[in-house]
């Protein structure tokens, strides 16, 4: 399993290079859940969603790392 971290309106994931690339091949792989997402916070990047890959597309797993709205949590 690979842990990416993917911009959910363009499409790109991150590379190690600290670039987007469309390339998943070369996308940086955070190894662990809770470290791409401390990446996120600390790097203040919006629109993006963990993805956990398994080698094949159709079972990715993808997490949005969007704060929920207020409205959201009032329900």
């Amino acid at each position: 399993m690979k842990v990416l971290l993917c911009n959910n309106r363009t499409g790109l994931y991150y590379e190690a290079s600290g670039r987007w690339g469309a390339g998943r091949e070369q996308a940086y792989d955070f190894g662990e859940t809770h470290a791409a997402a401390q990446f996120a916070v600390k790097n203040g990047l919006t629109g993006v969603e963990l993805v956990l890959t398994y080698g094949d597309p159709s079972l990715d797993v993808r997490v949005p790392l969007e704060k929920p709205s207020k409205t959201a949590l009032a329900r």
